[in-house]
């Protein structure tokens, strides 16, 4: 329960300040910035950026209300779809699709993603999966695998293009050895992303009707908020705990949700309403226990 997640956060948030201490590092971010090879300015200057035009999402929101036609749009509502009626996309059609895809920019890269049809993707939504998805780049002497749950939808398409993008990249990687294979946190999305806006340049231009390009634009400026925006969202949410910890003590479950929904707030404006219940969403996201500054 929620008891349980705010003492697990407390308990993360004071051994990293430990660590840090004893470290003698700057701030809460900077051993994770080093890690990154990465200068604190940097990402100091990317978050300053990103903030400075929260306008953004704001007005997709509102647009979104009135697309919806809903008057007070809440948080549980922006991902809704604008067309519900889609066809399901069978997997063979997704394989080529993202391979035909990818071949238009390279067909190196084609050939390298076609690869992991051989036996390397677990894609069937089965009993005692996880939801989400990943790449795993396992060791340099072994073929990376794509770990998904397909469902047939133009998300999970571009989900498997994604995946790719990291399987590609992880493959390409592995001949620069085990200690040099691994990808910073910096980096590691440049090759999913890319392989998602390729992929969906071919599938809007194959959607013809008004409302499916609009369902697929609309939802390609979500996956872009969430990339840039909800992103820096978070790492707003993670600075605030962080050092909240460290010159107040310990955090109560109301506090740790004070910080949660101020954060979101900055982003959201007045563009949407934020229900009571999404308080606690700061406690489904594993980065924030297991990965401090990842976001």
């Amino acid at each position: 329960g929620l008891p349980v997640r705010t003492y697990i956060l407390n308990t993360v948030l004071a051994d990293h300040a430990l660590d840090d201490r004893l470290r003698q590092y700057s701030s809460w971010i900077a051993a994770r910035n080093l890690g990154n090879e990465i200068s604190d300015e940097t990402v100091q200057a990317l978050v300053d950026s990103v903030t400075s035009r929260y306008d953004i999402p704001a007005r997709w929101y509102r647009l979104k209300g009135k697309l919806l036609g809903i008057d007070d749009l809440n948080e549980h509502d922006r991902y809704a779809p604008l067309s519900p009626d889609e066809a399901e996309i069978e997997w063979d059609d997704a394989r080529e699709t993202v391979l035909d895809a990818y071949r238009s920019f390279s067909p190196e890269m084609a050939d390298i993603a076609a690869g992991f049809f051989d036996g390397y993707i677990d894609a069937p939504p089965l009993m005692g999966k996880q939801g989400g998805a990943y790449s795993h780049p396992a060791v340099p002497s072994a073929h990376p695998y794509v770990l998904l749950n397909y469902t047939g939808r133009r998300r999970d398409v571009m989900t498997l293009a994604h995946e790719l993008g990291h399987g590609v990249h992880q493959v390409l990687a592995n001949k620069l050895g085990l200690f040099n294979a691994s990808t910073p946190l910096t980096l590691a999305e440049t090759a999913s992303i890319f392989g998602e806006t390729v992929t969906f340049g071919r599938i809007l231009s194959a959607e013809h009707d008004p409302k499916g390009r609009l369902a697929l634009l609309g939802g390609r400026i979500e996956d872009i908020l969430a990339s840039v925006f909800r992103q820096i969202a978070m790492n707003r949410f993670e600075d605030s705990v962080h050092n909240a910890r460290r010159t107040r003590g310990e955090l109560s479950s109301d506090d740790i949700a004070g910080h949660w929904v101020r954060t979101q707030r900055d982003m959201f404006g007045d563009s949407l309403t934020i229900t009571d219940e999404y308080s606690s969403w700061w406690s489904y996201i594993p980065h924030f226990i297991h990965t401090p500054g990842y976001v």
